[in-house]
Parts: C-alpha cells; structure tokens; sequence
C-alpha cells in the first residue's frame, strides 16, 4: 500500500513529516519520522489499520485513515494455483503435440 501526502503551508522549510501507524489489536501508534511525502506499506498483518501524519513535531496530526486489509482463503489460493499449473501444463503438451506432429510430416516444397 502507498501513501502520499501534501505538505501543509504550515510545514514550513523543515519539511519533517510524522507517520503513525496503529496496526490492529494494538493500543499505540507505531512512529516513523522522515523528510519524504510518500511511503510504501508492506507486510500488513489482516485486521483494521489507521494511519496519520504531520508535518514536523507541533503541528496537529492529520484525520486518521482507516485500511481494512484482507487476504484471500488459502483454500482459494491454492485452488488458484493448481488451475495455474494446470493450464502450463496444457499448453506445454499443446506445444509438444504440435512440434512432434509437424516433425512425422514430410516437408512440402512447392
């Protein structure tokens, strides 16, 4: 997941932003200081999370957002998969097939 944020006209020069991200089941905020206006969020655990900036030390935090993460069935994975190597395995043969069907065939010149 990637959020991007604008900068307030209260940032100022400094630029430094706050990140806060609460993951879920958890009571606090987890803090991520840095310069950039844009962060990538991988590794999410299922579950509610709420994320919120600012920008500097003492400026209000943002709204908070709220990201319900959600991941598929591992019956529904792996069914998936299977389907996947299913048809590999199908166009493989279709290709084998074909080359040693046109190999048993003489050659026509005109």
């Amino acid at each position: 997941m990637t959020l991007s944020w604008e900068p307030t006209e209260e940032a100022g020069p400094q630029q430094t932003f706050q990140i806060e991200h609460q993951p879920p089941g958890e009571e606090s905020f987890l803090r991520h200081p840095g310069t950039d206006r844009t962060t990538v969020i991988t590794g999410m655990a299922a579950g509610e999370h709420i994320f919120r900036v600012r920008a500097g030390e003492n400026d209000p935090w943002s709204p908070p957002l709220t990201v319900e993460c959600q991941y598929m069935a591992r019956g529904q994975v792996n069914l998936l998969l299977i389907l996947g190597g299913l048809v590999v395995l199908a166009t493989a043969g279709a290709v084998v097939h074909g080359h040693l069907s046109s190999r048993s065939q003489p050659d026509e010149l005109p």
